[in-house]
């Protein structure tokens, strides 16, 4: 059975031993497209933060996702002249996945080489797991290279968990 995102019974879809997983959040997301004339967001495939509990996910050369962790900021913080900023965060979710196996579990599900030689801190993409779209990234806090920051449009999230479910079961 799946829980809604937040619920704390999502977390028996982790295995112990091969990977856990947070719940999935609904985080506060804003979508940019234009120039980014005073260069304080990331390039393609690559995450910054902009301050502390605001991460920016470079997509696209004048695409950008910026995701809030904590209450404090939106829209108007990045829109401009040559800046459009958009509300996404009703249609996202995240979650985050880590542990001895985290990289052959998502690895299993993804054409993009993940090795942490290849794939390391800031370090952002965009592909499927499994058959849904999601924003792969390795957080830039540390040491950990088996743990990953997922994020899929929320109407795939139930498919994203079940999907790593099934092949942390397989590895």
């Amino acid at each position: 059975v799946f829980h809604e995102p937040g619920h704390s019974l999502t977390l028996p879809y982790a295995l112990d031993s091969v990977i856990e997983i947070d719940e999935i959040r609904i985080p506060m997301m804003v979508l940019l497209s234009g120039r980014d004339v005073e260069a304080r967001l990331p390039p393609v495939n690559q995450q910054l933060m902009i301050r502390p509990g605001c991460m920016a996910y470079g997509l696209a050369s004048d695409r950008w996702l910026v995701v809030y962790s904590s209450g404090d900021g939106g829209i108007e913080e990045f829109a401009s002249s040559t800046v459009f900023a958009t509300d996404h965060s009703d249609a996202w979710a995240s979650l985050r996945v880590w542990g001895g196996k985290a990289v052959d579990v998502l690895q299993s599900l993804c054409s993009v080489d993940i090795h942490p030689s290849l794939f390391g801190h800031g370090a952002c993409f965009q592909s499927r797991l499994g058959a849904s779209p999601v924003l792969v990234s390795r957080p830039m806090d540390g040491n950990a290279f088996d743990r990953f920051d997922i994020l899929m449009p929320r109407s795939s999230a139930r498919a994203v968990l079940e999907d790593i479910h099934d092949a942390a079961a397989r590895v």
